[in-house]
């Protein structure tokens, strides 16, 4: 490894208090549990320095009391097309989803793809009225890398001949109609009604 990314993994803290929570952080998985899963999932805790040194932003929907706490930040080092290490990324991806497609025929299965988007792509129409306004910028960048890389992913299967779902709209009709579909904390995973929703957008794709 690098000595800069051995330097980067290495730095600690300097106060006291910062010091034992990065201990803890690393050493206890009830301490992990109760900030990292209970806490932020509430929406009550979060890092310091996220809290200091990102663009999150908290939002809620219009008419509801649904809430959330976005992290555009944390979802554009997966999403930004302009970067090589995402154009990689997808082409590595693209290659080994028809390496998949290509086994399933010869076994004479049928492959679906299903596109899950991030609850920042699923929230952002809806935030031109709730959201922080100084802040969304860097969430529109995050929306239009999401799309362009979506595009992408959606043509190259087109090209390939495999079928593919995509959620993002049937996420957004049921947070539109007042369904709590994630967590209000950070936690960009769906809850267990948005996976139902998910789950059911794959079915009526299955034979």
């Amino acid at each position: 490894m690098p000595e800069t990314y051995l330097n980067e993994f290495q730095k600690e803290p300097k106060n006291v208090i910062a010091r034992t929570r990065h201990w803890l952080g690393g050493n206890s998985i009830f301490y992990q549990l109760v900030t990292k899963v209970l806490l932020a999932n509430l929406g009550i805790w979060k890092d310091v320095n996220e809290i200091e040194n990102s663009n999150d932003i908290s939002v809620q929907i219009k008419n509801s009391d649904i809430t959330k706490v976005l992290t555009p930040d944390t979802r554009l080092k997966s999403l930004d097309t302009s970067t090589v290490i995402v154009k990689e990324g997808l082409r590595i991806t693209l290659k080994a989803l028809n390496n998949m497609h290509d086994f399933c025929n010869q076994k004479k299965y049928k492959m679906i793809v299903h596109i899950i988007p991030t609850a920042e792509h699923v929230y952002y129409p809806f935030l031109e009225l709730t959201g922080d306004q100084t802040k969304m910028s860097g969430l529109q960048y995050l929306s239009q890398c999401e799309k362009h890389l979506t595009e992408q992913l959606c043509d190259s299967l087109k090209t390939s001949g495999i079928h593919f779902i995509n959620s993002t709209e049937s996420l957004r009709k049921a947070l539109q109609s007042g369904i709590r579909i994630y967590p209000s904390g950070p936690d960009g995973h769906p809850n267990e009604k948005g996976y139902q929703i998910i789950a059911e957008t794959s079915a009526k794709h299955i034979d």
